[in-house]
């Protein structure tokens, strides 16, 4: 049975579920910071500690283990990567001491790299190759997603019944994980799509890892922004839950930004490296913008450009490597989220260490530096990939 033959549609929700649920502790965790403050007493450097550890084992995981979970298929990855997420979420809302909470995160580490790489084989193997880059937009789009719910958590949940039950309900989204898991046509699916891995083209390994590189730059500058925000805009001035509030809307203006590239990525075949680095470019004025302190609807506008430009593009960055890996979608990725967690996982590491020493201004220029340096690797990526494209098999999408 061909399982290509069929919608793609329960793939890609089943996809965004993974996502969502596997990056959902580092941005509950920026979010209601500030609340977690007097119960637990998290300062800024050990927001970044926490976050640090979750996106520097994902990091591993994603470097040494990817052939490994690409070997145990769709269904036994969705299952571990759905558990360790859920564990992390847990602990951390039982947790009572800032060393307990970072423990906590750790341990969700490898449920967002298996949840992640897990989604990108769904995707590969049950997605039309015309719809993909819709999909895989869709899928990128539960990482804001996942901040935007952190932010309706500050007013909805914090201010209200408190953190510690906004932790113990998410675990809630890997409900509908484990029924399409158990359900005849869930595990039909998984078997129809299996195949056995095969490997990355070589020549194409250096222009992928300077890719992870831009990727890592350009991720560092964007956790900060969701991990920091709330503390950053609330000691700039505002209320908590306003603060909560605009970063549920940046956030969600992130996620339609990564599902309208991806709808125009499947429309318009090439140019996809050019707009990753466009993107990266835009970004710097966003985060220029945000070390001048705006307030009230210049903060609205600042907020929405930053988050939509400097989230915007890693769907497409995806869907580009999938692209040119069609045979090894989870090694490829693998390679370039290996650089996003490690930007992940140093970004906030950095970025608390520098709210706290100086300020959160010097942060948000330190972020702009650092996506003008992403957007111009990103460039020399794409032109070595080009290269490869016209040395090697016929078959192979260019990355244009």
């Amino acid at each position: 049975m061909n399982s290509r033959a069929t919608s793609p549609v329960r793939p890609t929700v089943i996809a965004v579920l993974q996502t969502t649920l596997g990056m959902l502790a580092p941005f509950l965790l920026g979010a209601l910071a500030t609340s977690m403050r007097g119960d637990v007493g998290m300062s800024p450097a050990d927001l970044g500690l926490a976050a640090s550890g979750f996106f520097g084992v994902s990091a591993l995981v994603y470097a040494f283990a990817n052939r490994r979970i690409e070997s145990l298929g769709v269904q036994t990855s969705t299952w571990l990567g759905v558990g360790f997420a859920v564990a992390s979420l847990v602990l951390v809302g039982v947790a009572e001491s800032t060393p307990a909470i970072v423990v906590a995160m750790v341990l969700g580490g490898p449920g967002n790299a298996i949840s992640q790489l897990s989604a990108n084989m769904r995707l590969a193997q049950a997605v039309e190759p015309t719809h993909l880059g819709t999909a895989v937009g869709v899928k990128q789009g539960a990482v804001p997603l996942g901040t935007m719910l952190a932010g309706f958590a500050v007013p909805a949940i914090a201010l209200t019944v408190g953190w510690r039950f906004a932790f113990l309900a998410a675990p809630v989204l890997g409900l509908p994980l484990v029924v399409a898991s158990l359900s005849r046509r869930g595990r039909s699916s998984a078997r129809a799509t299996a195949r056995p891995p095969r490997g990355v083209l070589a020549s194409r390994r250096g222009s992928l890892w300077l890719l992870a590189a831009a990727a890592g730059l350009a991720t560092a500058a964007g956790q900060s922004s969701s991990v920091f925000y709330v503390d950053a805009v609330v000691t700039a001035g505002s209320l908590e839950g306003t603060a909560g509030l605009l970063l549920a809307l940046g956030s969600a203006v992130g996620a339609v930004a990564r599902i309208v590239v991806g709808i125009a990525a499947d429309r318009l075949p090439f140019g996809h490296l050019r707009a990753v680095a466009g993107a990266m470019l835009l970004a710097v004025v966003g985060f220029v913008a945000l070390s001048t302190q705006p307030q009230g609807a210049m903060l609205a506008l600042v907020t929405i450009l930053a988050f939509a430009a400097s989230w915007g593009w890693n769907g497409l960055l995806t869907y580009a490597v999938m692209r040119l890996n069609p045979d090894a979608p989870a090694q490829a990725t693998g390679i370039t989220q290996t650089g996003l967690s490690v930007g992940a996982a140093l970004g906030p590491l950095v970025a608390g260490q520098v709210a706290s020493q100086a300020s959160y201004d010097l942060v948000w220029l330190l972020s702009a530096g650092a996506l003008a340096i992403a957007g111009g690797l990103t460039l020399l990526a794409r032109h070595g990939l080009v290269l490869d494209h016209a040395t090697e098999r016929p078959t192979a999408t260019s990355p244009r």
